[in-house]
C-alpha cells in the first residue's frame, strides 16, 4: 500500500537492488532444498542461505506495519467524521496521527510477541511449571 501511494518518490535504484537481493537470496534458498526433497533420510540446513536477505525482508515487514497503522487512523478519522464523533476522539486521533506513537504501539506489540514466545519456550522445556 505504502508503495502504491508514494509511487513517483520510489528511489528505484534502491528498489532494483532489493528486488535483486530477494530474487537472488530466497531465490537460493528454495532451490537450494528442492534436490533433496525425495531424500528423507537426508537433512541439508538451507536456512543459512536466507541471512544476506534478513534485513530487506525485515525492512519490507516494518514498512507495510507502519502503512497498516497509518491506515487504520486514517480509516478511525473517517468513521469519527461519518458518525459524528468528532469532537468525542478528536485528540485521541491527533495523537493516534503522530507516526512516533505507531512506531511505539508496533514496539510494544512485537516486545509483547517476545515475551510471550520466551514464555512459551521456557513452559516447553520444563523451566517453568505449569
Amino acid at each position: 500500500m505504502a508503495s502504491i501511494r508514494k509511487w513517483p518518490k520510489l528511489p528505484w535504484d534502491v528498489m532494483f537492488l532489493m528486488g535483486v537481493v530477494f530474487t537472488i537470496s530466497w531465490g537460493a534458498t528454495f532451490t537450494r532444498g528442492a534436490v533433496y526433497l525425495g531424500n528423507i533420510s537426508l537433512y541439508f540446513p538451507i536456512g543459512r542461505n536466507a541471512y544476506p536477505a534478513i534485513v530487506p525482508t525485515m525492512l519490507l515487514f516494518c514498512v507495510g506495519w507502519l502503512e497498516i497503522m497509518r491506515s487504520l487512523s486514517t480509516f478511525g478519522q473517517y468513521l469519527s467524521d461519518k458518525l459524528r464523533f468528532t469532537h468525542l476522539f478528536e485528540s485521541m486521533y491527533s495523537f493516534l496521527s503522530n507516526p512516533n506513537v505507531q512506531i511505539g504501539i508496533i514496539f510494544v506489540f512485537f516486545i509483547m510477541l517476545d515475551i510471550i514466545s520466551i514464555y512459551s519456550i521456557l513452559m516447553h522445556y520444563g523451566f517453568l511449571s505449569s
